[in-house]
This record gives C-alpha cells, sequence and structure tokens, in this order.
C-alpha cells in the first residue's frame, strides 16, 4: 500500500478491514482430527510424516503428482496448516509419526 495517495483514507482502511476478517482464524481451521480426513489424506499425511515429496508419494500409491497436489491441498485446507512441516507437528501433537500413521485407520461409527 505504497502507493495509495489516490485512494481515500476511508476506502484504504476499509480495504485493510476485509483483508483481516476474511482470513478463518486458526482456532477455528485447526479443529479438524484425524476422524475427519478420508482414508487417501491420513495415507498423504503419514507420507509427509516420513519425508516424501509429492513424486515419490505419487510413485509409491501409483498416482499422478497433480492428484497427490490436490489431496495434500485438500488434507492442509482441513486441518488449518499451510506448510509442511506444520502438518507433521500437526500429525504428531495426535500421535502419528511416519511409517505408523499408514496402519492408522478411521474409526468405524456405529450405526
Amino acid at each position: 500500500m505504497a502507493d495509495t495517495s489516490w485512494f481515500s483514507r476511508r476506502i484504504v482502511e476499509k480495504l485493510a478491514g476485509l483483508r483481516q476478517t476474511s482470513r478463518p482464524s486458526k482456532f477455528i481451521a485447526s479443529t479438524a482430527e484425524l476422524a475427519d480426513l478420508t482414508d487417501r489424506e491420513r495415507e498423504i499425511l503419514g507420507m509427509i510424516s516420513e519425508g516424501l515429496d509429492n513424486a515419490e508419494m505419487g510413485e509409491r500409491l501409483r498416482l499422478s503428482t497433480n492428484t497427490i497436489r490436490n489431496h495434500v491441498a485438500s488434507l492442509f485446507r482441513k486441518i488449518g496448516v499451510n506448510r509442511r512441516a506444520a502438518a507433521v507437528v500437526w500429525a504428531r501433537e495426535r500421535g502419528i509419526s511416519g511409517l505408523a500413521s499408514a496402519s492408522v485407520k478411521r474409526p468405524r461409527s456405529r450405526r
């Protein structure tokens, strides 16, 4: 906002306010739990925790890197993170780390 001299002060303040309120709060975004993730997202989370990149995950799962990228993006959105390191922290806080996470299954709901 360095060159905003042609905007009125009021417009600049409104734009700044919109930008701040449009971001979801971290508390709301991080309320997802392991049960909220699909089996594939849990599998991807485990591989991220192992340190695999998208190409390596694609080879292991026999999926394209674009498909892996979409799964990673969906996972990140659900757990409220935007980096692999933050996803690993999220997983470890819930008892998931590396190879062990691949065997973690979704709890079955009773009907």
